[in-house]
Parts: C-alpha cells; structure tokens; sequence
C-alpha cells in the first residue's frame, strides 16, 4: 500500500531528522 510505504519513509526521516538534531545539539 502506498501510505505503508509513506509510514516507513515518515518515520526513517523522522529518525535521521532526531539523530541529526541530536548529533548538532551535542556539537554545540
């Protein structure tokens, strides 16, 4: 199903979207 494939790809940006956030608050 298409909106299965939107989940998965919401949620994999999601993921990297909070490890980045994480990665720059860290690097300040």
């Amino acid at each position: 199903n298409r909106l299965s494939v939107m989940i998965g790809i919401s949620m994999i940006i999601g993921v990297f979207s909070g490890a980045a956030g994480a990665i720059g608050q860290r690097h300040r």
